[in-house]
Parts: structure tokens; sequence; C-alpha cells
């Protein structure tokens, strides 16, 4: 384990991870910044260094997940306004030191965001 925050999701239509998948990090608050922009890879992570350095620090933060454009881009037929577009899920980090570990499954009607921090002791 190390500390920062780590990204995986699954595509549930084919069972598989969403690779592709456009992500975006944002840090909110008094010093709102966007982080990062990132794609999932082929494990089904957010591979995007500064996920896992000091930038990380106790505060609120947006995930946004691009799920109606990874569906349009792998062939699904979404309505004009689909159902699910840009996802947001906001969470807190309470302490320097901690992993923050999100999971997303999804489909173009569907999505569960499964989190957890863990304290990394070196």
């Amino acid at each position: 384990m190390r500390p920062g925050l780590s990204i995986y999701v699954v595509d549930v239509t084919r069972d598989a991870v969403a690779d592709g998948m456009r992500v975006e990090v944002y840090f909110l608050g008094e010093h709102a910044a966007k982080l990062c922009s990132g794609a999932v890879n082929a494990a089904g992570l957010v591979d995007e260094p500064i996920l896992a350095s000091d930038v990380i620090v106790p505060g609120e933060y947006e995930v946004q997940f691009h799920v109606g454009e990874f569906f349009r881009r792998r062939g699904h037929r979404l309505a004009p306004i689909p159902f699910l577009d840009t996802v947001p899920f906001r969470f807190g980090i309470a302490d320097n030191g901690s992993e923050c570990q999100l999971s997303m499954e999804v489909s173009p009607s569907s999505f569960t965001i499964h989190g957890k921090t863990v304290t990394v002791v070196a």
C-alpha cells in the first residue's frame, strides 16, 4: 500500500475493466484545483503519478467519471441526453499517510462506488 488515492473502474456490461474511461480528480475548498485527468488502464486503475504523491492531503475531493463518453466510444447507443453522462463523486480524506481506495462498477444505466481509507504504516 502507498499513501494517496487509487481509483479502480469495472464495466459490468462486459465484466471487464473500463479501460480508456476518462477520469478527472479535483481538490475542493479554498484552494480548489484540478489535480489530474487520466484514463483507466488495462489493469482497471487510473495510473496518474500525482495520485500517489504528497499532493493528496487531507481535504475534500471530487472525482468525475466520464461514463457517457466511455460507453459511446464502446458502441453503446445512448439517448441524446443519457441517463448517466459525467458522474461526480465527492469524498473526504481526513489525514496524511492514508490511502483512499475508490472502486466503481458501471453500466450505461447504473453505477456503484465503494470507498475506504486505509492507514499506511511505514
